[in-house]
């Protein structure tokens, strides 16, 4: 059976399209048009992904146009996810106590009297 997620096709910009379908082990190609300059942290990022659910018995396609780093992540949480493999562990996130206030600060260029106005 294969699975997909995400979007593809010449009018889509910053997404990816990933397909899925069982196979005997875990294997991964792709076709990008930032390959040249984003290839090694791609395929990097797939396989620490791959790694992280415990490198299920799938073959990845992708169709990558330009994609940022949490998008790819997202697709392939959800085609993994569509497959029926385990979703990993969360990891623990440390939160600050609750007691503290936030502040925040917002500078503009004293040359430009028009942006103190507002």
């Amino acid at each position: 059976m294969m699975y997909s997620a995400g979007h593809a096709g010449p009018d889509v910009r910053a997404d990816v399209r990933i397909t899925a379908e069982s196979a005997d082990s875990f294997s991964f190609t792709y076709e990008s048009s930032v390959q040249a300059l984003y290839g090694e942290a791609i395929v990097r990022q797939v396989h620490e992904c791959a790694v992280a659910w415990g490198s299920p018995p799938v073959r990845l396609h992708a169709e990558d146009s330009g994609a940022l780093p949490f998008t790819w992540q997202a697709r392939l949480a959800a085609v993994l996810a569509q497959c029926g493999c385990p979703p990993p562990p969360r990891p623990v996130v440390l939160r600050e106590p609750r007691h503290r206030r936030r502040r925040s600060r917002l500078y503009v260029p004293g040359d430009t009297p028009k942006l103190l106005l507002n």
